[in-house]
C-alpha cells in the first residue's frame, strides 16, 4: 500500500470512529506513520483527506457496485439489490453519513465546490432513473430522487434499517413489479 492510499485508510478509520472535526492531522500523520510534511504533501489541509477518503467511501460502497449490478436482468431485482446493498452498506459504515454531512457543510464554509459529490450522485441518480424506467415505473425520476433522499436519512434516523428496507423494496419494488405482472397478465 503506498503512502497516499495508507493515510487514506488511517484518516477514514479515524474520522468514522470520531467526529470529524475531532480529529487532528498531527494524529492521521502519527497513525500512518509519515510525517506531518509528508502528510501535506499529500493533503494540504484535513478538509482535503476527509474529502477525499468520503468521496472514496462513496465510489467503493455506492457507485462501484452499481457495475456489477448490470448483468442483473431483471430490472426489478435490480432495484431490490441495489436498495439491499445501499442498506447493508450503510448498516456496515453507519457514521459515514455524518462524515460526508460534515464534509459538505465545511465544503460550502470554505466555498469549496461541490462538483465531486454531486458527480457521485448524478451517477446514482442516473443508474436509478434507467432502472425505474425499464420497470415501467412512472416518474423514474422523481422515483429515483425520493429513494436517494430515503436512503440518506438511513444513518440519520433511529429505526430498523432491516424494517425500513424491507419498506423500501416493498414501495420501490413489490409494488410496481405487482401492477407490472397484473398488467401482462
Amino acid at each position: 500500500m503506498g503512502t497516499r492510499s495508507r493515510i487514506l485508510a488511517v484518516a477514514l478509520e479515524m474520522f468514522i470512529s470520531r467526529p470529524y472535526h475531532k480529529v487532528s492531522m498531527d494524529e492521521i500523520a502519527s497513525q500512518a506513520q509519515v510525517s506531518k510534511g509528508g502528510l501535506f504533501h499529500h493533503f494540504p489541509n484535513k478538509y482535503k483527506l476527509g474529502k477525499a477518503a468520503a468521496l472514496l467511501v462513496v465510489e467503493e460502497q455506492w457507485v462501484a457496485p452499481m457495475t456489477g449490478l448490470f448483468p442483473i436482468e431483471d430490472p426489478f431485482e435490480r432495484l431490490r439489490v441495489f436498495i439491499d446493498r445501499s442498506i447493508d452498506s450503510i448498516i456496515e459504515m453507519p457514521n459515514v453519513n455524518r462524515l460526508i454531512m460534515a464534509l459538505i457543510e465545511e465544503g460550502v464554509e470554505l466555498d469549496d465546490g461541490q462538483e465531486d459529490w454531486l458527480e457521485a450522485l448524478s451517477r446514482l441518480k442516473a443508474f436509478l432513473t434507467s432502472t425505474f424506467e425499464m420497470c415501467g415505473i412512472p416518474t423514474p425520476d422523481m422515483k429515483a430522487e425520493v429513494l436517494l433522499a430515503a436512503l440518506d436519512s438511513v444513518g440519520m434516523q433511529d429505526f430498523d434499517p432491516n424494517a425500513f428496507k424491507a419498506e423500501l423494496i416493498e414501495l420501490f419494488v413489490n409494488n410496481y413489479k405487482d401492477r407490472d405482472m397484473r398488467a401482462e397478465g
